[in-house]
């Protein structure tokens, strides 16, 4: 999906849709989509909604493919409005803090078994927690190669970008 036209989209919808999605991104990209939001002005309806089908019709077919779940249309949630916050187990929540101690280190003082403990504890952040958990740990990460994987995962950067630019 291109970002031009998420950023459109935007423009023409409510300001909880906007909260909800753009709270949802890390906050450099938040930054950069509000930015182009207030640059782009005097979009026209039409093209809003042609933006808005094109979006639709992508989620659509990533919902038949079984990337994205569609929520049901005709039978709302039961129970409390928010949920309440998972406890992490302790096991978890140490392994955490050594992944973001480990990243904070330069990638050439760390040994191949740490590197693969550290990529590992990485994924199973972001399973548990959400890919914007990494955000913190890629802030403070003290090699700028780990650093820039990290800041472009947590941006959305398809995967074939990512290896490129790493690869470079």
């Amino acid at each position: 999906m291109d970002q031009k036209d998420l950023v459109v989209a935007l423009i023409g919808s409510s300001d909880g849709v906007n909260e909800k999605l753009l709270g949802n991104t890390c906050e450099r990209v938040r930054n950069f989509m509000e930015e182009e939001m207030s640059f782009l002005t005097g979009v026209e309806q039409d093209e809003i909604d042609a933006v808005k089908m094109r979006i639709n019709t992508i989620l659509c077919l990533l919902a038949d493919q079984g990337q994205v779940t569609w929520p049901p249309g005709d039978s709302p949630k039961k129970g409390p409005a928010t949920p309440k916050p998972k406890r992490l187990p302790k096991a978890y929540l140490a392994a955490k803090e050594k992944a973001a101690k480990q990243a904070q280190q330069p990638l050439a003082a760390l040994a191949l078994a740490d590197l693969a403990a550290l990529f590992t504890s990485l994924a199973e952040i972001a399973r548990r927690e959400g890919i914007l958990a990494l955000e913190k740990i890629g802030e403070a990460a003290g090699d700028p190669f780990t650093r820039m994987a990290i800041q472009l995962v947590v941006d959305g950067t398809q995967p074939e970008i990512v290896t490129d630019m790493l690869s470079t």
